[in-house]
């Protein structure tokens, strides 16, 4: 490794040490509005400034949030690592825990997951008519993808009572951390990549509002793709509409201002609502930092003779200390 690729990973390394996180989160959630030429951070910059946010978020007085993946069958090999790692790693901040999956795949996934989990079915969660709608607009091979993504939203509305902590079924969460205060002030982390159609998605979503006012609608020049996010019901009332009709007409017009011409991966739940609330409710937000890496599930570690996906959870936690999260994409090639 060149010199001065050590060097920056030092200052990354130790930023934090600096006590400049005000000033960071200020900068990165700095917001502008659609009028003014937009350029969202270089990946240096991002990757700084992320850096000097604090790695702990740590209120008065925290508050005890229900734990949420959303899967299916087709990630059943690392159900039992990221249900099991929730348990382990955020044992102080959660109180309950859900996994929502298609009816007829949960006894299959009952198998494999701890018994702390409980099983909510995909139908008993979102309508036919939001289903029908997926169903008939959207590309065969991305319509499961976007219902989870829905499913994720009506998971954290009508399961998780004040604040849902949503995991993607693919990551394991690595470190305790506190997500919720008692005042609604929330741990947000925010992501080194930005994909630039997942903002013009969130603009079109928020100017389709008739109830919207145009001119305060913002953006910011980061993202907040996490692959887990805690998502409080109150802010989501604020985005969807707090009546259940309203929510409803919102996730419909979230799921209409989806445009798949110019990109396959349009549309970005973690995205909308760490915008909305980075825009919004700014004084709610305590960033920390994300601190993830991204590996094949095929990875095997040098002091390991098996896979990431065959170790134990406590195998994972003990070799990734330090580390908030791994995620073991399965777009990720094998090594």
């Amino acid at each position: 490794m060149k010199i001065k690729h050590r060097l920056r990973l030092v200052v990354l390394n130790h930023a934090h040490k600096l006590k400049i996180h005000r000033w960071a989160q200020l900068k990165l959630l700095r917001e502008e509005n659609l009028i003014t030429q937009f350029k969202p951070f270089a990946y240096r910059e991002r990757e700084f400034l992320e850096s000097c946010l604090p790695i702990d978020f740590k209120p008065e007085e925290a508050t005890k949030v229900t734990a949420c993946i959303v899967s299916s069958t087709q990630e059943i090999d690392l159900l039992p690592l990221s249900t099991g790692a929730i348990l382990a790693s955020q044992e102080s901040s959660i109180d309950r825990c859900f996994l929502v999956a298609p009816s007829e795949q949960i006894m299959a996934i009952k198998r494999v997951i701890p018994s702390e989990f409980s099983v909510v079915a995909d139908e008993d969660l979102m309508d036919i008519e939001l289903r029908l709608f997926i169903d008939q607009n959207f590309p065969k091979d991305r319509r499961g993808w976007i219902k989870q993504q829905i499913l994720k939203i009506l998971a954290a509305k009508k399961l998780g009572g004040e604040g849902t902590l949503l995991v993607d079924a693919d990551t394991i969460l690595l470190r305790p951390q506190n997500w919720l205060s008692s005042t609604g002030v929330q741990n947000l982390q925010v992501s080194i990549e930005y994909h630039s159609p997942y903002q013009e998605h969130y603009e079109r979503f928020m100017l389709s509002s008739s109830n919207v006012n145009k001119n305060l609608i913002a953006r910011t020049k980061v993202s907040f793709v996490t692959h887990h996010q805690l998502m409080q019901a109150s802010i989501l009332d604020e985005i969807f509409g707090s009546s259940e009709k309203d929510f409803h007409e919102g996730l419909q017009r979230w799921l209409k201002s989806i445009e798949f011409s110019k990109s396959n991966s349009p549309a970005c739940e973690w995205h909308t609502y760490g915008t909305f609330m980075a825009t919004n409710f700014p004084s709610r937000i305590h960033l920390t930092q994300w601190r993830n890496v991204g590996l094949s599930r095929f990875s095997q570690l040098p002091k390991r003779s098996r896979q990431i996906v065959e170790l134990s959870v406590e195998n994972i936690l003990s070799d990734f200390s330090g580390l908030n999260s791994l995620s073991l994409h399965h777009y990720i090639e094998r090594p």
